[in-house]
């Protein structure tokens, strides 16, 4: 049965398709992230949904005389609930970095068994040489679409923003 996915070539469409999800998602977090990026950095006037919802929570926080002494914390429980639609950051950010880890598991799963059991060099070159680039170009794309760089980015705004603008009072 695994001759006919392989005959059919079906491996190969997996580990493209994989990397196209990789790509696809690993382009639309970064992206998200980028844009409240540069939101944070003119809080006060933003109008994305998360950074109202933070500013507003500890203006009403600050309002009732109640000294928030861990900013950073507040910031990060705020910054870990944002989610891309109705999946959270964290959970985007693992199942793209899995599709890397399902394309080279998949290239090398076909690439043995057409070894071992086919006994067919070329295409066992084949199906690693795809693995191997599926996985080359998810890394390329994380390396280009770094996505920590945008979250510290975003933690570090939204923390001098409420540090600054609401404990001088």
């Amino acid at each position: 049965m695994f001759e006919i996915l392989l005959n059919q070539n079906v491996c190969m469409y997996v580990m493209i398709v994989c990397g196209c999800i990789g790509l696809t998602g690993r382009a639309v977090m970064s992206s998200y992230l980028a844009r409240l990026a540069k939101a944070a950095e003119r809080m006060g006037t933003t109008r994305k949904k998360q950074l109202m919802e933070m500013r507003r929570r500890y203006e009403d926080i600050t309002s009732l005389d109640v000294n928030i002494h861990d900013t950073a914390a507040f910031v990060d429980k705020y910054i870990d609930r944002l989610k891309i639609g109705f999946i959270p950051i964290n959970v985007w950010n693992g199942f793209v970095k899995n599709m890397g880890v399902a394309a080279a598991g998949t290239g090398i799963f076909a690439a043995a068994y057409q070894y071992y059991v086919v006994g067919d060099g070329v295409e066992t070159l084949k199906m690693l040489g795809c693995g191997l680039a599926t996985c080359i170009v998810l890394v390329a794309a994380h390396n280009q679409w770094n996505c920590e760089w945008h979250m510290r980015t975003l933690r570090d705004s939204a923390r001098n923003y409420l540090a600054t603008a609401w404990q001088t009072d």
